[in-house]
């Protein structure tokens, strides 16, 4: 990659989470239309107007807008280089995939990044902007071709997938309804000492598995606390995570349920 710098009417309840699930993933919101909500509107467009000025070959304004500690690194010729990333090709779409403003007692930084369509292929570019003196100075700058577009990359699909993903996937539907089947079966068990202790303990997954859904990676969360024992998150134009928790309260009351049976049938 070339670069510069988700018992018969029972069962149908219980189903529900894989549903929702399945649902999150498959039918999100408007992604740009939420970003543009957390993007500072000035900066946002002198940002733009940076890229489309390398994109153009404009170089002078952004020499002049470099800090001068990174020009060396961010010269004529590097700039160059960014341009014909590009490929003098036309830009069909662009879009804010990212924006972070970072602010301290000496400074305010604003990150931006960008995803340009173009013929054949797509482009992110990376920005950072620092106010200088009434103006906004180059930070940083970052760009590398892709040949799909980030929700075509991140896209939440089982084409391709090993088995890896599909038993995650799998797990991600049968944990709740293991969990909410001992729920239901918890309420309605006689349990002799803190009864709702235990029905808020098995709904609980413990110690999180995380599989990025793009790249395959997995992650563990010891020290963590999952509803349902399944979960899934996504930054925007950001992979997705699923996340799968132990259901080790709903696995202990089946072990304690069988002493609290002997005990009320002794009694």
């Amino acid at each position: 990659m070339p670069k510069a710098s988700c018992f018969e009417g029972g069962m149908r309840i219980w189903l529900l989470p894989g549903a929702v699930l399945l649902a999150l993933a498959l039918f999100g919101c408007d992604s740009q239309k939420m970003m543009m909500k957390f993007v500072s509107e000035k900066e946002n467009k002198t940002a733009q107007g940076f890229i489309e000025d390398i994109r153009t070959g404009n170089f002078t304004p952004i020499l002049a807008a470099i800090d001068p500690q990174l020009a060396p690194q961010l010269n004529t010729d590097i700039l160059r280089r960014v341009q014909a990333l590009f490929g003098g090709r036309p830009v069909k779409s662009v879009k804010i995939v990212g924006s972070h403003t970072n602010v301290t007692p000496e400074f305010k930084r604003y990150s931006f990044a960008y995803e340009y369509e173009l013929t054949g292929q797509w482009l992110i570019a990376d920005i950072v902007l620092q106010p200088e003196k009434g103006h906004l100075q180059i930070e940083g700058f970052h760009a590398v071709q892709m040949s799909q577009s980030l929700e075509q990359l991140n896209a939440f699909t089982l084409a391709g997938r090993s088995a890896k993903f599909l038993i995650a996937l799998g797990l991600a539907v049968i944990f709740p309804i293991f969990v909410i089947g001992t729920a239901i079966v918890c309420w309605r068990t006689t349990i002799p000492r803190r009864k709702w202790w235990w029905r808020i303990f098995v709904l609980l997954g413990i110690t999180t598995v995380t599989l990025n859904w793009t790249t395959g990676e997995i992650a563990f969360q010891p020290l963590s606390l999952n509803i349902l024992s399944v979960g899934m998150t996504r930054e925007l134009y950001g992979p997705w995570i699923l996340q799968l928790g132990l259901p080790v309260g709903a696995m202990l009351f089946w072990i304690w349920r069988r002493k609290w049976l002997r005990e009320t049938t002794a009694s």
